[in-house]
């Protein structure tokens, strides 16, 4: 792969982690939309971002997203607390991506 569109690619890939709380934000605004339809909104979100976290090295985020949508495809009127807690799952799935992870000193401590 040349060196250009290794370049493109990971503007691809921070690009997409920088709006992924936009995303997550969309995810929840669905869920407890009061108008509109809540459980089609929602279904539409959570299959964008399981194919936009695959396709971005995400597999994780991904699976929880598509644990989401396949859920909500399954019944027309799925369980709450189920949906509500596969929602959590994509939000710290999302959440243990995002954060940037301490470095640490050869001696064990954390960097300043």
């Amino acid at each position: 792969m040349s060196v250009d569109l290794q370049a493109r690619l990971q503007a691809l890939r921070e690009a997409f982690l920088k709006e992924l709380p936009a995303r997550l934000a969309a995810l929840r605004r669905a869920w407890e939309g009061l108008e509109g339809n809540r459980q089609g909104d929602l279904l539409f979100e959570a299959h964008r971002l399981a194919g936009a976290a695959g396709t971005f090295g995400q597999p994780m985020l991904s699976e929880a997203a598509r644990d989401l949508e396949e859920l909500l495809r399954a019944s027309d009127a799925p369980d709450a607390a189920a949906v509500e807690a596969a929602l959590a799952e994509v939000e710290s799935t999302a959440l243990r991506i995002t954060l940037p992870v301490p470095e640490v000193s050869p001696g064990g401590d954390l960097a300043p």
